[in-house]
This record gives structure tokens, C-alpha cells and sequence, in this order.
């Protein structure tokens, strides 16, 4: 995901969107079901609410991500400091919810 991140970033075309895209849904089934396994195997109340924590940050993302793009606000503002501020703040927000992912 970091590489194909770079890559969409310095270059973004047709592409590397659609090979940007193929990762993000990767990683999104594998920590689904990752998730599900370790919530299932465990059963206890630590990873249910590692679980609810890492739901939430996934949520929080995709409202970042697509509800900016709805509503021209968060990463797709018009104003390119701003916007960069809070792709920046998606990115941070996405690498702690897959160490959860591996942490727990």
C-alpha cells in the first residue's frame, strides 16, 4: 500500500489508479478477515473493542475520503493546503488501523 501511495503520488494516471485502488481493496479483505479470525479465536472484551476501534477508524476514512469528494471538503477541498492536510491526516489515520490490525 505505501509503494502503490508513492507511486499514485508522483505519478497518478489511469494506471496507477486502478493499481492504487486493486491494493486498498486487498488490504481492506485482509484486515476484515484477519479481524473476524482473531475475534472469533479470542472472544474476549480487549479484542472486541480493538475491533470497534479499528471499525471506526476504517469509517472515519472512508467519510474523509468520500465524503469529501461529495461534499468538496477534507482531501478535495479547493484550497490545496488544506486538502493536503487532511490526506495527510487519512494517511495517518489508515497506518494506525492496520497496526491494530497486526497488533491485537
Amino acid at each position: 500500500m505505501a509503494i502503490t501511495s508513492v507511486i499514485i503520488h508522483c505519478k497518478s494516471n489511469i494506471y496507477t489508479n486502478i493499481l492504487d485502488k486493486i491494493s486498498i481493496i486487498s488490504i481492506i479483505y485482509y484486515g476484515l478477515d484477519t479481524t473476524y479470525d482473531k475475534c472469533i479465536e479470542r472472544n474476549n472484551l480487549i479484542t472486541l473493542l480493538c475491533a470497534i476501534s479499528i471499525f471506526l477508524f476504517n469509517m472515519i476514512t472512508i467519510y474523509l475520503f468520500y465524503g469529501g469528494y461529495i461534499y468538496n471538503r477534507y482531501c478535495y477541498d479547493e484550497d490545496n493546503n488544506i486538502a493536503r492536510k487532511w490526506h495527510i491526516l487519512l494517511h495517518i489515520i489508515t497506518c494506525i488501523s492496520h497496526h491494530m490490525v497486526d497488533i491485537f
